[in-house]
């Protein structure tokens, strides 16, 4: 039997959300429906057409520093569909490992920053914002200037960047 995390995560792997086709609002809404599932209020931010990026804040009133969960909601074309031998768009188990275009990068990180978002709503302590972002939306542009430390759920070379001791890592 399969477990709901790894069903939402292969949920999200459905999704053709390629650079391509410009797809991200439907990933932003399936993890807006997860969310609110478990409670969690969250917003869509269109960025352009079919390019939604969402937010979610836990605790938005909460003083001190933000804590924030990024990724991006893209993933990098197929290519050619008939050189797969699988449908990237179909998720696949083959022994304990899952198959499917994102699984990697950047699908998985999503599901990883929502479930842990949904667990951390359970034990509230401070402020944690999540947003899922088109890839060329900036943190800040969505969390506000004060949302360094970011916790960037991604394999790409996306530069994190820390308000409190400005510099580039």
């Amino acid at each position: 039997m399969m477990s709901d995390d790894i069903e939402f995560l292969k949920d999200l792997i459905r999704i053709d959300s390629s650079t391509a086709n410009g797809n991200e609002t439907a990933v932003a809404k399936l993890i807006q429906a997860k969310l609110a599932s478990a409670g969690i209020d969250s917003k869509l931010v269109e960025y352009a057409p079919g390019r939604d990026s969402l937010v979610a804040d836990l605790n938005p009133d909460a003083p001190g520093p933000i804590l924030g969960f990024t990724g991006h909601e893209d993933v990098v074309n197929p290519g050619d569909l008939d050189t797969w031998t699988h449908n990237p768009y179909e998720p696949y188990i083959d022994g304990d490992k899952l198959y499917g275009r994102g699984a990697a990068d950047m699908k998985s990180g999503l599901a990883g920053l929502v479930l842990t978002l949904i667990r951390l709503k359970k034990r509230p302590a401070s402020r944690i914002t999540c947003a899922c972002w088109r890839r060329s939306v900036r943190n800040t542009a969505l969390m506000g200037p004060n949302s360094s430390p970011s916790l960037v759920m991604s394999t790409t070379s996306v530069p994190c960047w820390s308000a409190k001791a400005a510099t580039r890592r």
